[in-house]
């Protein structure tokens, strides 16, 4: 995106919490037959032109020669990059935007809607398959950018944590980078698309990043400190409370289509996420993480409730752990793996797996592994027993502490640092670890708020501010939604208990509507859901033909199924069938309600035995299949661990 950005953090008064009085900067993209033209004069005191024919991108001091020619203007918030489409490049710019807040004086937008400007006029150079390819993926990307999970700023770096901003913000010359070049790759959206923008050196000085995750900010909590420890600190004071969070786009998409760790070591359904307490000068940060379990493993779609998980046998599964491990700290410090998957059934095998690699790399690692059976702990609506987790793990989190720093000379000063970092998983990385996630914040929040001398030591939240633990519940259920919606298209599970602190009835009838819809559209849909996230992350090559006619013919998927053209003629045969038996029904009154019964049932069961036979003629699939590697019949008895380092910090957490 192309707006303006700054090289240090704007706290030009620090008695100032989080208002400012930024006007929100815009600039004019003009469309004419042969240019698009950018007036950003003033903003870097340079114009830009894309030249549609060569599509040759230069900085001019005067756009007049330009702009005399007629076209179409929009005004523009940012530019989000150039996205490569059967029909050429197109660039994407921010035609609407929110401000939901501020943070640290620098507002904060949530992306409402773009424009998709195509580097060639008109679609006359496309053949047939070429054109619907590209109004295929126009479509794809619109419904993507269109969810309400895009978020920006033109100050501030959404991608990094304070912690990491501090310290950046520090060294003086990365300070004086751009806040493209600073921000965290991981969570850079729309970094791969603005790689043909960046090549103009002043450009660099006008994108930023956008991410897709979640941001609430809730200002103006007041709260009460019933013993102040020192006289200049006020009993009554005023905080702000924001929940931030960033998915990495690297191994980016949807529930069944993206599982596990790739040999980068980069997992899917990675999420970090940031609590912040902000009050007067005065900040304090917290951050968790979650990921998918760091295995080779898939589970494919095939029209079952629970597809079968496939561990892959011939991969270097430690190898890939130790990548992803090593980078959680070096960058976060101490890691305490939360495991919260079933400890038998079809779930098993991947928490061994998972804690085989924990003692294989435990040697370079500084690792603690958290074993925790979630559904069978929590059996019965006994989520009391969630605190058995929390007693086991607080020391860690403990000694991991949490960010602390005050305003000073435009940047943070630390006063005290985060240490260590959770990474907290289930299957999904989505309701159970929600709920784990909810309650290790809500255990840090408290510490937070007395760090910052809002709260004093034992004063309950309810106590010190009225009406936070209700907001603070609906804070961490709305953003259990909203991650869950963005991998497995519908709400979280056990959301009422994220909500309200117990299960409900109306809780669990929503938990049904919620499986059923993930069904619906995991099965589906999210083939198409998964080009989308594809396409925006530039890593479908529009220039292979294979993926071209892909998307043309809605084939998700190269690979021609093995059970030939019968298999695929099914379907068709059993609606044509359907509609031959309804005409003879209406010929032959009598017997028609019986015949189209008879019918219907006869087609319909057939049908659901075609579909059992070859379920991947009826699921959706991206056009970017991953390779499948089926791991061998598991054994029924457990995995012999006697051949394994001891001294590793391995927990099992039980109730009593």
């Amino acid at each position: 995106m192309a707006f303006f950005g700054g090289g240090t953090l704007p706290l030009d008064d620090p008695a100032v919490q989080i208002q400012s009085n930024s006007e929100t900067v815009t600039f004019v993209i003009k469309v004419t037959v042969s240019h698009i033209v950018l007036n950003l004069n003033h903003l870097i005191e340079t114009n830009v032109v894309i030249d549609r024919v060569s599509h040759e991108i230069v900085t001019v001091a005067s756009v007049d020669e330009y702009t005399a020619f007629p076209g179409i203007e929009y005004t523009l918030y940012g530019i989000y990059g150039i996205l490569e489409l059967p029909a050429g490049p197109c660039l994407i710019g921010i035609t609407a935007a929110t401000l939901i807040g501020h943070v640290l004086n620098s507002p904060i937008y949530q992306l409402d809607d773009v424009v998709i400007i195509p580097f060639i006029e008109g679609l006359q150079h496309l053949n047939t398959t070429e054109l619907r390819a590209h109004q295929v993926s126009l479509n794809r990307i619109t419904q993507l950018m269109h969810t309400p999970h895009w978020y920006f700023s033109p100050k501030y770096d959404l991608t990094t944590s304070l912690q990491h901003q501090s310290l950046m913000l520090s060294d003086a010359a990365l300070g004086a980078q751009s806040l493209y070049d600073r921000a965290d790759s991981r969570f850079f959206w729309n970094q791969p698309l603005l790689a043909r923008l960046v090549v103009v050196p002043e450009l660099r000085r006008v994108v930023f990043p956008v991410i897709m995750g979640f941001v609430q900010i809730i200002p103006g909590l007041v709260t009460h400190n019933a013993a102040p420890t020192r006289p200049t600190v006020a009993s009554t004071q005023t905080c702000t409370y924001i929940l931030l969070s960033r998915r990495s786009h690297i191994r980016s998409g949807t529930r069944f289509c993206r599982r596990g760790i790739d040999t980068q070591g980069h997992v899917a359904n990675f999420v970090e996420t940031e609590q912040i307490v902000v009050a007067g000068s005065r900040v304090s940060s917290f951050v968790q993480v979650r990921g998918s379990i760091p295995v080779f493993w898939m589970q494919s779609p095939n029209l079952r409730l629970t597809p079968t998980f496939r561990i892959a046998f011939r991969k270097d599964h430690a190898a890939a752990a130790r990548r992803h491990f090593l980078d959680l700290s070096l960058r976060s410090g101490n890691v305490l793996a939360i495991n919260l998957i079933n400890s038998t059934g079809k779930e098993s095998a991947l928490g061994d797996a998972f804690s085989k690699i924990v003692h294989d790399i435990y040697e370079h690692q500084n690792i603690r592994y958290v074993s925790f059976d979630f559904h069978k702990e929590c059996a019965n609506f006994h989520w009391e027993n969630l605190s058995t987790l929390l007693h086991s793990v607080h020391d860690t989190i403990d000694v991991n502490k949490f960010m602390v720093g005050v305003y000073q000379d435009h940047t943070i000063s630390l006063a005290g640092r985060q240490t260590g970092i959770v990474r907290t998983n289930c299957i999904d990385c989505l309701d159970r670890t929600n709920v784990v996630q909810a309650m290790i914040a809500r255990y840090v929040l408290l510490q937070q708020l007395e760090v910052l001398e809002l709260t004093s030591h034992n004063q309950t939240l309810e106590d010190s501010t009225p009406g936070f633990e209700a907001t603070l519940k609906t804070v961490w259920a709305d953003h259990a939604d909203v991650c869950s919606e963005q991998y497995a298209g519908s709400g979280a599970l056990k959301a009422d208990f994220t909500r309200t602190g117990k299960r409900t009835l109306t809780g669990l009838v929503m938990d049904g509507y919620n499986s059923a819809t993930r069904y619906v559209r995991n099965n589906f849909f999210d083939g198409q859901k998964q080009d989308a996230y594809d396409l925006l992350t530039g890593r479908l090559n529009m220039r292979d033909a294979r993926v071209v006619r892909a998307l043309a013919d809605g084939n998700y998927g190269f690979a021609q199924p093995s059970s030939g053209w019968i298999a695929q003629m099914t379907p068709y045969a059993l609606l044509a069938l359907t509609a031959i038996l309804a005409a003879l029904a209406l010929l032959f009154p009598i017997s028609s309600i019986w015949s189209l019964f008879l019918l219907l049932s006869v087609a319909w069961l057939a049908l659901v035995a075609d579909a059992t036979r070859h379920p991947h003629l009826f699921v959706s699939q991206p056009c970017l299949q991953e390779k499948e590697e089926e791991a061998p019949p598991p054994s029924d008895s457990p995995p012999s661990h006697s051949h394994l380092r001891h001294g590793v910090d391995l927990t099992t957490v039980k109730s009593e």
